[in-house]
């Protein structure tokens, strides 16, 4: 289990933790004919354990590789309690719009009072067109 939280003896507020959620340092991941339903990223059902007993905002923040979403096209975080519950919003300001090239990122958005536990985290995308294939160097959920 990761601990997402500050470092003590850190002063001016909390340091900064995040979870790396795709990485793809050589060659940009395609999210095969992106849906426009709600899906777990890539189509792929992955829940990561944190600890955010400690935090109080998180944000998405990533880079879209060359081919960037349909107009509209987003992630979202969400939480759960349990490996295989059901999902939760973790809140709809941090969302990351990916109908853009280049670096993007969500905004500072408060963690959900159930979400501040050791809880498992996703994400999700929807808005794509069943078409367009967007593709992604990186994408990480921060936290503070």
């Amino acid at each position: 289990m990761r601990t997402l939280a500050g470092r003590a003896g850190v002063t001016g507020g909390r340091g900064l933790g995040g979870l790396l959620v795709l990485s793809s340092p050589v060659t940009a991941t395609a999210w095969a004919a992106m849906p426009g339903a709600e899906t777990e990223l890539l189509g792929l059902a992955r829940r990561f354990p944190a600890d955010l007993s400690a935090c109080t905002q998180w944000r998405l923040v990533g880079m879209v590789g060359a081919v960037a979403g349909v107009a509209g096209a987003v992630l979202r975080a969400k939480y759960a309690t349990t490996a295989g519950g059901a999902l939760v919003d973790m809140g709809i300001p941090g969302d990351l719009a990916i109908d853009v090239t280049g670096a993007v990122k969500g905004a500072w958005t408060a963690i959900p009072a159930g979400a501040i536990a050791d809880t498992f985290l996703a994400v999700v995308g929807f808005n794509g067109n069943g078409i367009v294939s967007p593709t992604f160097d990186h994408i990480a959920l921060e936290v503070r």
